[in-house]
């Protein structure tokens, strides 16, 4: 299962990365609103790629607890049925 927000923000960066994309931006980079400008895209590329980072973390730790519930299931199954033989064992020996 994937979603599109890793992608984007990776293709983002990338694209900015890009050299022809540099020089235009050195270019524009003269006036002020460009500047401000570039400044916007900087921090919605960095807040993507935290939420990517987000989405990809709160998967993960999903994953993890439901696994963990798994192990715990299985453990208290095992845990009673360790009772149920101790209570039988001790049955058949005091009237045996």
């Amino acid at each position: 299962m994937t979603t599109i927000a890793p992608h984007l923000a990776v293709a983002t960066i990338l694209a900015g990365l890009h050299p022809a994309a540099a020089s235009v931006i050195q270019a524009s980079t003269s006036a002020p609103s460009a500047a401000a400008g570039d400044m916007a895209l900087l921090i919605l590329v960095i807040a993507l790629a935290f939420l990517a980072f987000a989405v990809r973390i709160t998967r993960q730790l999903g994953e993890l607890l439901s696994q963990l519930f798994h192990v715990a299931a299985a453990v208290g199954g095992t845990l009673v049925m360790m009772i149920i033989v101790a209570v039988l064992t001790i049955a058949v020996l005091l009237h045996g």
